[in-house]
């Protein structure tokens, strides 16, 4: 990856004509930038100087033909005749240049337990589907999803032992050590499940997994259970360190009666070692991830932690984490990582055919609420998983939400519905129909892209 840094003058009187350009960016001209293998593009803009600063980071290996490229996509040539007239190239730039090359003097990417904060993107991939998580797919299928996420800038990956019962570290971890292999991407594992092998022939399905790997998951949160689980989760990844580890799936919904017990293993012992590596440099954060924000309240009541991955607790259709436990976060500057933005499907496909809720069935009320959604979608020409990514990171200690993705062209999807232009009405609208939360932050969609 290498960063690019440019700089070109605006006319006075074209500013408010450019950023009205880019409220709502063309589609092609996303997908064309996407192409061309660059991402975390911004545009800034300075006052009274009237200048224009873009950075952005180019992940190919030949930037002047892609940038060539870029340049004879007709989509893009179209979008240039109305954004350049806007535009005054500084008379110091080297021929050929319309955007000024600026040289990069210092870069900081902070220290290893910081780094991954500012690396955390908005949007990532949850890597349950690649584990086979409700149906079976062929590894070259998980390969080319995660590749697909590469090339249209997704750089987060969250995993577990538990999904696929190492199939998703272990094909994850096979396509990061060829597409990445200076690890600049951030990945997330668990802890709190040991895998061992099965004795015996197991039914296709598992917990929720087809056709997964020949191992049985036992929780275990005690000192040893955190390292040993630690250690297998590096081998499988193919990795030296981990950005982000969390302990997997405390609560009292999963454990019912063993909740204390369990909770009382990882307080007094597997939280010990989830610090000590990362004093040791080969994590960058401490966290959890679970369905249940109660656990995370029991939990900082008692520790610190980096970091909290909580799972369909801030979506659409449940925004139960929004009185307590998001305060409680913001007051001690916890990121809050959003996984399942979908709640199991319903979001995403909507209240046709089957859908799932929470893992299971969807009910009827449930079904009933999410077609009231839809229509307030229908009318605003909104598509529905577009609002169900875009909802959770209204709310300012929201850091990224991570959509499950098993293919290349849900990548893709998930970054087009987190770009999709809202309108304000339509977030407006949801809540005066009581569908959200009267106290729960609106996307405004004040912030400028820019590309």
């Amino acid at each position: 990856m290498r960063r690019y840094g440019m700089v070109i003058g605006i006319r006075p009187e074209s500013i408010d004509e450019y950023r009205r350009l880019h409220k709502a960016v063309w589609p092609k001209v996303i997908e064309q930038i996407e192409r061309s293998n660059i991402s975390n593009y911004t545009i800034y803009l300075r006052e009274p100087e009237n200048l224009l600063f873009s950075h952005f980071e180019y992940h190919g290996k030949n930037f002047e033909a892609d940038m060539a490229a870029m340049a004879r996509d007709p989509e893009t040539q179209r979008w240039w005749t109305l954004t350049s007239p806007c535009q005054a190239p500084l008379d110091s730039r080297v021929v050929g240049e319309h955007w000024a090359l600026m040289q990069e003097v210092f870069h900081f990417d902070g220290t290893p337990e910081a780094s991954w904060r500012a690396r955390l993107p908005r949007v990532g991939f949850g890597a349950a589907a690649v584990g086979n998580l409700y149906r079976p797919m062929a590894d070259e299928q998980a390969r080319d999803a995660v590749l697909g996420a590469l090339e249209v800038g997704i750089t987060y990956f969250d995993t577990a032992p538990h999904y696929g019962f190492g199939l998703s570290e272990r094909r994850l971890g096979a396509v990061l050590a060829e597409a990445d292999p200076t690890g600049s991407c951030l990945v997330s594992t668990k802890v709190g499940r040991l895998l061992k092998p099965l004795r015996s022939n197991a039914p296709a399905e598992r917990y929720g997994f087809v056709d997964a790997d020949a191992f049985e998951p036992h929780f275990d949160y005690t000192y040893e259970g955190v390292m040993r689980s630690f250690e297998q989760s590096l081998r499988r990844l193919r990795r030296d360190r981990i950005d982000i580890l969390l302990a997997h799936d405390l609560g009292r919904a999963t454990h019912g009666a063993a909740h204390d017990a369990y909770f009382k293993q990882f307080i007094d012992s597997g939280y010990r070692a989830m610090r000590e590596l990362r004093e040791q440099g080969v994590i960058g954060a401490v966290g959890l991830g679970v369905n249940e924000w109660e656990i995370c309240i029991e939990t900082l009541r008692l520790v610190d932690l980096d970091v909290i991955l909580l799972a369909g607790r801030y979506t659409l259709l449940d925004q139960s984490a929004l009185d307590l436990f998001l305060p409680m976060c913001t007051q001690r500057d916890i990121p809050v990582i959003l996984g399942g933005p979908y709640n199991s499907g319903i979001l995403a496909g909507g209240s046709q055919g089957a859908p799932k809720f929470d893992y299971r069935p969807a009910t009827e009320p449930v079904i009933a609420q999410v077609r009231r959604i839809e229509d307030v979608c229908h009318r605003f020409d909104v598509e529905l998983p577009s609002a169900a990514l875009q909802f959770p990171l209204a709310h300012p200690q929201i850091a990224a939400v991570i959509p499950g993705i098993g293919s290349r062209a849900e990548a893709l999807a998930a970054r087009n519905h987190l770009n999709q232009p809202i309108p304000k009405a339509f977030w407006q609208a949801l809540r005066n129909t009581c569908l959200l939360r009267g106290n729960a932050p609106l996307p405004m969609q004040d912030h400028e892209r820019g590309v």
